[in-house]
């Protein structure tokens, strides 16, 4: 037996040395001035090349955040929107040095006609596109990527979410009639690309990054939208800002609503690398001494760095958390954070899905408290009472194993069961104080093994 095949088996038996455990979705536009300028792209995807990125379909993502199919280390899925001129002829080039693929999100109404309309490509130029089997076309809009007017006095509003005023009858149009256009527009936006370029559509890109979340005049929109994008595609992407949670796609997490990260077009390549590397996924241990931020994000409230320390606190509130990007994939883990210096509330944040499911540990001067909080309702697991007094370089303990947690601080426990939460899941630190704009947590130190 070969050196070369006892190599190459104890390679395969390694997966997770060479496979991601979560993907990041990049979103460009036209590749031109007023968006992300030629040489700021073509720097862009030689930084990624250089640091081993690659590049993977569509398809390939829904299998891996479905069905947990394994990806390469580095995977990513480069899309572009709109189907404009300025999004594939800047690209091809680039895509064909480095062996790249990519994601066409189409306007069907605008790129599915054999006439170009003004800045958009044609049917013979996306059927150019498929022929080179660097991208594929996904659906973005048939006739939505518009605004309609939603009242008399002519305001604008995304065609997806809101109902039309109905102009030649001065009225809104009805609950039925509202269904009736989302269904349709939806349909058309698959069935379109489908018929004219002979391929199968998997996903829809909504217009606007809109799908309900900021309702206008239908308040169950979102619902509404969710439900019936998901009768027609397998999953949907939407634009991805800081404050929202993870900026990376994971199975079991995202396995329908795909965020995508807006490149920026002040980004260097290095910096689009830094941004990616801050969100994916970190092994255990861990231990950050909070000289700079390595992938703290505030959901709410803010975060500062300086000299050795980060601190939490409220900004128009009575509260404020922040993450640890790239932690969600953790399942049991030890977690402590040394602290400083505090006002209110300090909560060591487990088990973290999103801004509304997580579980948390909640020391305050009166009481250690283990909370679980699912689809944003609190349950208390376990609590003890007593009297607390968290000092300068005080420790405190979060442990996770399993659907058991505890609390800890200067040798009291607290232990519970976590009934609803999955498990695995990121963490993050939270302070809470009842005078508006008062709590703080000021952190030196945090580690997890």
């Amino acid at each position: 037996m070969s050196k070369r095949f006892l190599l190459t088996m104890f390679l395969l038996a390694l997966p997770s040395a060479f496979a991601t455990d979560s993907l990041p979705v990049l979103l460009y536009h036209g590749i031109e001035g007023t968006q992300v300028p030629p040489e700021v792209f073509a720097d862009q995807m030689a930084a990624l090349h250089a640091a081993g990125y690659q590049t993977i379909t569509t398809y390939e993502a829904i299998k891996f955040l479905q069905e947990n199919r394994t990806l390469p280390d580095k995977a990513i899925l480069l899309t572009f929107d709109d189907g404009k001129r300025t999004s594939y002829y800047p690209v091809d080039p680039i895509l064909q040095k480095y062996d790249y693929k990519a994601t066409a999100y189409l306007i069907g109404k605008a790129s599915a006609r054999e006439r170009s309309s003004p800045g958009y490509l044609n049917a013979s130029e996306v059927r150019q596109m498929l022929a080179s089997r660097r991208w594929d076309v996904e659906a973005h809009a048939n006739s939505s990527h518009a605004k309609i007017p939603i009242d008399a006095s002519g305001t604008l509003a995304p065609y997806l979410t809101s109902k039309m005023l109905l102009a030649n009858q001065s009225r809104l149009e009805t609950d039925d009639e509202y269904v009736a256009r989302l269904r349709a527009e939806l349909t058309a936006a698959n069935d379109v690309l489908e018929t004219t370029f002979s391929t199968y559509v998997n996903s829809f890109a909504f217009p606007y990054g809109q799908y309900g979340q900021n309702p206008t005049n239908v308040p169950n929109a979102k619902d509404l939208i969710l439900t019936k994008t998901r009768h027609r595609y397998s999953i949907a992407l939407y634009q991805y800002f800081t404050g929202e949670g993870f900026s990376q796609n994971q199975p079991g997490l995202n396995t329908f609503m795909v965020k995508r990260i807006i490149v920026q077009p002040t980004w260097t390549g290095a910096q689009l690398v830094d941004v990616l590397q801050r969100g994916s996924s970190r092994a255990l241990p861990f231990h950050d001494a909070l000289d700079t931020n390595t992938g703290w994000d505030a959901m709410w409230g803010t975060n500062a760095f300086s000299g050795g320390s980060m601190t939490v606190k409220t900004n128009n509130g009575v509260s404020a958390m922040t993450l640890l990007d790239g932690s969600y994939p953790w399942k049991d883990d030890t977690y402590l954070v040394r602290i400083h210096g505090h006002r209110g509330t300090i909560g060591l944040v487990t088990r973290l899905q999103d801004r509304n499911n997580y579980a948390t540990c909640d020391f305050t001067p009166t009481s250690i408290r283990l909370i679980e909080r699912v689809n944003n309702i609190p349950v208390l697991r376990a609590q003890k009472s007593g009297s607390f007094t968290y000092p300068d370089d005080a420790v405190l303990t979060a442990q996770v194993a399993g659907n058991q947690a505890s609390c800890s601080f200067n040798g009291t426990t607290v232990q519970g069961t976590l009934m609803n939460l999955t498990t695995k899941g990121g963490i993050g630190i939270r302070s809470v104080d009842a005078t508006p704009n008062a709590a703080f947590v000021e952190v030196t130190e945090v580690s997890s093994s």
